[in-house]
This record gives C-alpha cells, structure tokens and sequence, in this order.
C-alpha cells in the first residue's frame, strides 16, 4: 500500500493580499518619504499607520486562509511594497487645498464657510479635533470684551483666524501687551496699507 505523497501548500502571492487589503481601505504614500498612509474615514484624515495596518491585516488573511506561516517578515514587506507602489503620490498633492481645514464632521471651506463631506479624495493629512458649526459662542464673546476695548474685538477674531490660515507663508505669533493692574489689552494698530506702483 502506498503512502500519498502531500501536496506543498501553495503561498498565496502578495500582490493579491495586496489587492484585498485594498480593496477595502485606502492608503496613499509620499512618494519622497515613501511614508504610507491610511486612510481613517471618521476623521477624514490620512493617518501615519499604514505599514503597522498592513503588517497587522497580512497576518490576519494568511491566517484566515489556514497559511499563517507563510506570513513572514519578507512576505509582509512585499504586500506593504506593493501597495507603496501602487499609491505614489507627490508631496505637493497632500493638504494642497489651503482654503479647506478638515474638522471632525467635515471639511470647512474657509472662504465662504461652507461645510463639505470627508473624503478620501483630498488627501488631508492635518485637521483640527472640533466640531464645526456657524453659531455665536458668547463665552468666547465675554472673554474678547473683558481683555479688550470694544474696537478691537474683530482685530482679536481676525488674528485668531490668521492661526488657521495656510495660505500665509508667513510664521504667526501674537503678543498682547497690558499694563499693570489693568484688565485690558491694548493691540498695536495695524500699519496702513501702503499702495505698490
């Protein structure tokens, strides 16, 4: 009577972890770091975890497909490899809208404040951890008229916007200055505008 020989299991290629790892998330690398990046769709940003995602969703299918030992070090490096390749992009085309700030329940156009959906198609890798809605804080209102005069409330809104705005090459720092004893600030007046010829 003879024994059957067994069949070698045959390895399932990386480019087809690949392929299922995603078909299901979205990743994105800049191509001059070669930085992966996943997509996480509740904060609508592209976040720094992409190979520790992928190492952890190779396991996962190698082990669901009964071939967990061919989960090696180097397999996993070619399925995070192959989505490197296959999601290059130029670092100018991340957070290269400067007129829109991702907020937790969307994007915000900063010109006409305007809130618009997530998505995957911006490719946002910076955003600010607040809910964004277009009504008054009159705390914040209390707050702005106890530090300063009435005149310059708009001034201290405008510089606070000035924070969120990418589009200024410049760095932003602001010094409110007050004189002993006194519960309110004075802001410098800005210089006027002189005309270019």
């Amino acid at each position: 009577m003879e024994i059957p020989v067994p069949q070698e299991k045959e390895k399932t290629p990386h480019n087809l972890v690949a392929a299922k790892i995603m078909a299901k998330e979205s990743f994105l690398t800049v191509a001059d770091t070669e930085t992966l990046l996943r997509y996480d769709s509740p904060s609508g940003l592209y976040l720094p975890d992409g190979e520790s995602f992928v190492k952890e969703k190779t396991e996962r299918i190698m082990a669901a497909s009964n071939q967990a030992e061919f989960a090696t070090i180097s397999f996993v490096r070619e399925v995070a490899g192959h989505i490197r390749r296959s999601t290059l992009i130029k670092r100018d085309e991340v957070n290269a809208e400067p007129d829109l700030l991702v907020v937790q329940n969307g994007v915000v156009r900063l010109s006409d404040k305007a809130l618009l959906s997530h998505s995957k198609k911006g490719y946002f890798t910076i955003g600010i951890p607040v809910v964004f809605t277009d009504a008054k804080c009159p705390a914040i209102d209390q707050f702005f008229s106890q530090i300063v005069k009435p005149e310059d409330i708009a001034l201290l809104y405008e510089l606070c916007g000035w924070c969120l705005d990418r589009k200024s090459p410049i760095q932003k720092t602001l010094f409110l200055v007050g004189f002993r004893c006194e519960r309110q600030v004075h802001l410098p007046q800005p210089a006027p505008k002189v005309p270019r010829s």
